[in-house]
């Protein structure tokens, strides 16, 4: 019995070394990337991804060094998105943050605002060049 095409494309591609190389190389590219995103997500945690008036309403998962201080590194979710949202899908999903299983970054209610100054929701009053917080500065009004 013959393997026709089947073992000439064997032959031809055991004597192209660069052929084998680059598949070879490929594969060991692959698989790095897939096991550091598993390293990096054995080590994560449930973060902040939607919140209220009145606190946190939803956590995601987030692997190690996705999130800093409620701040999402959106170039690392990018790059790792296929793997990103299988995890989500099928192994962190929102419906285990509150399992017991995995860690989960909680905000309580009087810190929601560090959640919302992060986010660039709400900008951080600072004071002028006098030292006085604009929002609060009673000098300027003048009653009529």
């Amino acid at each position: 019995m013959s393997l026709g095409l089947l073992g000439h494309e064997r032959e031809r591609m055991s004597t192209n070394p660069w052929k084998r190389a680059c598949i070879i190389v490929g594969l060991l590219v692959f698989a790095a990337y897939v096991v550091s995103y598993v390293w990096i997500s054995a080590r994560g945690r449930f973060e902040p991804i939607q919140i209220g008036l009145n606190g946190v309403k939803r956590y995601g998962w987030a692997p190690t060094g996705f999130v800093n201080e409620f701040k999402w590194n959106h170039s690392k979710v990018l790059f790792y998105y296929p793997l990103y949202y299988l995890d989500t899908e099928y192994f962190h999903n929102s419906d285990e943050q509150y399992s017991g299983r995995f860690p989960i970054n909680e905000v309580p209610k009087s810190e929601i605002g560090k959640v919302y100054y992060a986010w660039g929701l709400w900008r951080e009053r600072k004071p002028n060049a006098s030292g006085v917080d604009p929002a609060t500065d009673n000098s300027k009004k003048t009653a009529k």
